[in-house]
């Protein structure tokens, strides 16, 4: 493995024409991002990415962890804005002289978290929503919610049932055309939602994780469905996770509370929201807005098919 004069390797990753790189001496923290963005990943130059031939204006950022656990226990992590010296038993444990439990995530978890702040940071030319995405015959539906509202176990449901994926965590809009862009990170899927969902818990050591709240599986769409990836498609639906219920439930929502809802999960830098709100307002011409109770994932997915195929009225 090449490595630099102080030994901090480079990793780069392009993501919609930007580039962000990890650099760091540790091959896990390096292994960990190359497992979950391995589709994004390009290598280890901040090379500008070419499309048809010419080389795109991009931005990049990096982000440097020092892994010293070994040695003093500690993960000095820096992103060029923020310098942070984190105190850890290892790189999924904090040291909990250091840190009440459950008040910070777990070392990599906030890795990761710099890595995705960052992102967002530099990306300009996109609308990020903390969303799910998936199409159906060319039409995109966005998923809006919150942490822990089902937006993984109800996409996989979905592309189980015959729709595409595109995202289970950010929704990449391109506002001028109106397109949903493909984001596909592996999924993180615990053993209640694989209970959900039917799927196996798999054997394959690289693929599994034990964190504070049990054990994930860190899985591939493609590993699940075959076939199963998106292209970039057309906005078509807006639908927010609004909670569980026995019986799932669509409700229309209108434009405008859609628009103000949607600014909610934004990821996209806001230095002045007024003009944030008119840009989002150019995508909801046309769009499907929805409030969706759910209930067991497949007949969830069902009521949602039925109301892309026009074969139900709401």
């Amino acid at each position: 493995m090449k490595r630099s004069a102080i030994g901090l390797h480079l990793d780069v990753y392009h993501f919609w024409g930007y580039r962000i790189g990890i650099r760091s001496n540790s091959d896990e923290i390096l292994s960990h991002f190359r497992s979950v963005y391995g589709r994004f990943y390009n290598g280890e130059e901040l090379s500008t990415p070419k499309a048809n031939g010419q080389a795109e204006s991009t931005q990049a950022c990096i982000i440097e962890a020092v892994d010293n656990i070994a040695s003093r226990q500690e993960l000095l992590l820096n992103d060029g804005k923020e310098f942070y010296e984190l105190r850890c038993k290892n790189l999924y444990e904090f040291d909990p002289a250091y840190y009440g439990k459950g008040s910070v995530p777990d070392p990599i978890a906030f890795i990761t978290y710099l890595f995705l702040k960052n992102k967002y940071r530099i990306i300009q030319r996109y609308l990020l929503f903390h969303a799910a995405a998936i199409s159906h015959n060319g039409q995109a539906i966005v998923l809006p919610a919150p942490e822990r509202m089902g937006k993984t176990t109800l996409s996989v449901q979905l592309v189980k049932s015959g729709f595409k994926f595109l995202s289970d965590e950010v929704a990449c809009i391109d506002p001028k055309r109106k397109i949903l862009k493909p984001y596909p990170r592996k999924l993180n899927l615990n053993a209640e939602s694989c209970d959900m969902l039917n799927l196996p818990e798999w054997p394959e050591e690289s693929l599994r994780r034990s964190g504070a709240d049990g054990t994930e599986w860190s899985v591939d769409i493609e590993q699940i469905v075959p076939g199963s990836l998106s292209p970039e498609c057309f906005l078509s639906h807006i639908i927010f996770l609004r909670g569980f219920g026995e019986t799932p439930r669509l409700e229309p929502v209108s434009s405008s509370n859609a628009l103000f809802k949607l600014f909610k999960f934004s990821f996209t830098q806001a230095s002045r929201p007024a003009s944030q709100l008119y840009k989002f307002a150019s995508i909801m011409d046309g769009v499907d807005c929805y409030n969706l109770v759910c209930a067991e994932p497949e007949r969830t997915a069902d009521l949602i098919m039925r109301t892309m195929d026009n074969r139900e009225t709401i």
